[in-house]
């Protein structure tokens, strides 16, 4: 299993480099951890590649892009 910078937010309202943390994910088979505002795991999930999966999180999905066009 891989594991990858700090998981806690800081107490500040900073955003993170959200750009900067997933090419800082290895692209390697491995678990990811999805939390909540209040740092609750809400989803636990597997990847082949740490990196495609993690990254698709923070791209536009095809729905959205399908749906902007036609308007």
């Amino acid at each position: 299993m891989s594991t990858f910078g700090d998981r806690t937010m800081a107490a500040t309202k900073e955003k993170p480099d959200l750009q900067k943390k997933v090419h800082e994910v290895p692209h390697k088979p491995g678990v990811y951890l999805m939390r909540d505002r209040f740092n609750r795991v809400i989803y636990v999930g597997k990847a082949r590649d740490l990196r495609k999966r993690v990254s698709s999180y923070f791209l536009p999905s095809k729905l959205a892009q399908a749906d902007s066009r036609a308007n």
